[in-house]
Formats: C-alpha cells, sequence, structure tokens
C-alpha cells in the first residue's frame, strides 16, 4: 500500500524537550546531565588546593622568619658574646688564646665571675669556640696534688680514658691545672694526639692560676704562658695540653681562692645533662674528702661513678666500701662520714 503520512499531534510549549542542532535531545536551558555536579568538583578541588598552596606559603615564610632570627641571634651572639660577661670586679670578661711554645699548643680561654649562670657559658662553648655537641661528658676529678700511678695501671689509665673519649663525640672536663689527675689526663690526651680533635675543657679557680698577670686583660688576643711558677699551697701553673679554660673568678685569690670553681663546674654539666640532655660519666682518681664530696653530689643525680680503684685515697675507699663494706682504720678515716651518706 502506498505510504501515507501520519501526523503527530504538536507538544505543548511546557515541555522540557527540543530539538538540538544535532537531532540530539537535551534540557531546554539545562546543563548537559552531570557537567554541574562535575564542575563543582573541580571548582572545590581548586579552592582546596589553592588554600593548600596558601598555608604552605605561610609555613616557609614563618620557617624562613625563624631561620634568620636564629642566624641573627648566632651573630650577634658570636660578635658580641665576650663582652656581655664580666670579671668578678665589673670588668668586661679576658679571653684570647694562650700559646704553649715550649710544647707546640695553644689553648682559648675566657675568665667571668663565679656568678656567672651555666645556661649563659654553654652557648658561649658551642657557638662562639665551636665546640662540637658532645654525645657524652667524661668529667675526671681526683688529686690535685702530685700522683705517681704504677706504670702498668697508669697505662691501663690512658688507653681507657682514649678510647672512651674517641669512640664518642665527648668533651673532657678537668680542673686545668697541671697537677695531679689533671696532668695524667692531659698528658694522655697530648700523647694520643688528640690534642683540638677532642675538647679537653679545663675550669680552674683564676686565683689559683700561677702567673695569670701573662693573660690578665687580654680582649681578643695572644698570650705565651711559659715557665710559670711551680705549684704550691697557693697556686698551680695551668696545663699546657687542654684545649679550652674557663677560668673562674670569686674576687680570692691564692689560698683562698682553691674551690672557687666548684659550683660553677657543677652547674655547666648539670645543665648539659638537663637541658640538653647529654648523659655524663664521672671517673675518679685517688682525691680526697673534697672528691669524695663530688662523688656524692653526682651519685645522688643518678650519674655514673667510674672508680681507679688501685690509684688510693677517695677512689680506693669508695671502690672497698662499695665491694664489701669495710674501711681501712687508717687509710679511709677521712672519709667515714662521706661513705656513710654514700650508703644512704
Amino acid at each position: 500500500a502506498p505510504f501515507e503520512p501520519v501526523s503527530v499531534p504538536a507538544m505543548a510549549s511546557s515541555t522540557p524537550w527540543t530539538t538540538g542542532a544535532l537531532g540530539g535531545a537535551g534540557y531546554r536551558g539545562l546543563s548537559p546531565l552531570g557537567f554541574a555536579s562535575l564542575q563543582e568538583e573541580e571548582e572545590d578541588k581548586a579552592e582546596a588546593e589553592a588554600a593548600d598552596a596558601q598555608r604552605r606559603l605561610r609555613l616557609v615564610r614563618a620557617a624562613t622568619r625563624v631561620q634568620r632570627g636564629v642566624r641573627i641571634h648566632n651573630m650577634v651572639f658570636g660578635h658580641f658574646a665576650r663582652v656581655i660577661f664580666a670579671r668578678k670586679n665589673g670588668r668586661s670578661s679576658d679571653h684570647g688564646v694562650l700559646e704553649f711554645p715550649t710544647h707546640g699548643t695553644q689553648a682559648h680561654f675566657l675568665t667571668v665571675a663565679d656568678t656567672t649562670p651555666a645556661k649563659l657559658i654553654v652557648p658561649f662553648l658551642i657557638k662562639v669556640w665551636k665546640l662540637p655537641r658532645p654525645e657524652i661528658i667524661i668529667s675526671v676529678t681526683g688529686g690535685a696534688q702530685a700522683l705517681t700511678l704504677p706504670a702498668p695501671l697508669e697505662d691501663e689509665f690512658n688507653k681507657g680514658l682514649v678510647s672512651a673519649a674517641t669512640s664518642a663525640s665527648a668533651w673532657v672536663i678537668t680542673g686545668g691545672t697541671d697537677t695531679g689527675v689533671m696532668h695524667l689526663v692531659g698528658k694522655a690526651m697530648h700523647d694520643a694526639g688528640l690534642h683540638g680533635k677532642v675538647p679537653l675543657l679545663g675550669i680552674s679557680a683564676y686565683g689559683a692560676v700561677n702567673n695569670r698577670d701573662k693573660f690578665d686583660s687580654l680582649k681578643f688576643g695572644r698570650a705565651v704562658y711559659q715557665d710559670p711558677d711551680k705549684p704550691s699551697v697557693d697556686g698551680a701553673p695551668i696545663s699546657p695540653h687542654h684545649s679550652h679554660f674557663l677560668f673562674i673568678d670569686s674576687g680570692r685569690e691564692r689560698r683562698e681562692a682553691w674551690g672557687s670553681e666548684i659550683v660553677v663546674r657543677a652547674e655547666i654539666e648539670q645543665h648539659m645533662m638537663s637541658s640538653r640532655a647529654v648523659p655524663m660519666v664521672l671517673l675518679v682518681v685517688q682525691g680526697g674528702p673534697g672528691t669524695l664530696a663530688t662523688v656524692l653530689a653526682n651519685a645522688r643525680l643518678g650519674c655514673p661513678v667510674v672508680l681507679l680503684s688501685n690509684s688510693g685515697g677517695a677512689a680506693s675507699a669508695v671502690a672497698r666500701f662499695v665491694q664489701d663494706g669495710s674501711l681501712d682504720p687508717l687509710e679511709d678515716a677521712p672519709f667515714a662520714t662521706r661513705l656513710a651518706q654514700l650508703e644512704q
């Protein structure tokens, strides 16, 4: 049969359908299905990325400001730290380099009042003297007078000290004079070729240093320390084998000055342990009642104590007491009271 067109009723004007240019169907006045939600997601993502970029930029700027502040602080501290310290009489601190021509060595030094806080001294050691941050501190105490150990014992001591100092990044701290255990430590480090490689810090009573006039009033200079007077009850020369010296000025001189450095030394060591989390070991060689007081104070702080038990004096007394609780009536008489406190 011949084809007969069929008429289709006109669609109401309210219909949402319309014929596109390509004959496809779409929503009149609306985006294609799903396009609106995708566009919103892209916009949200772009906003989140922009906000994240702003946060990162603020963090970078803040970190830059902090780093700049630290650099400025270190620069100012490095240039002016020496002048913020003072002697006991109010004069600005003495500082510079001491040369020991006879031994071919040199050492940095700083003289400060005995009221100077450790929280100022320690940053000076690290930021101005550039001492490496230690992994451990070896604090040596003991006999300050003539000290003679049997050759085998001295050899074992030297080997043990050098091994401990070099196996970790250590600071070794002594009283700094060229007598007793301080001389022994300085010589051991020097003979091992460690001068200037491992910090050997001497903390000494300024008023009991022989020939201190050689570097009195020195500022940013060098002084030759040679042919000092021999040790006596009024003072002692400093060791030529230490790398750094802190001279503690209490205003007292000669025999009255002995021991005036002990509090500052203890504060420096405690600051390193508490504020900078650096462990410390106390090494005791011989020594008298004062040494035993140091042992007692460190034991109360929980600091490990290593005794050279055959060296005599306080070291041997504590070793005997720890091993079996016995005391020698003659040799240990000066330590009896302190040993009872140590037991407690």
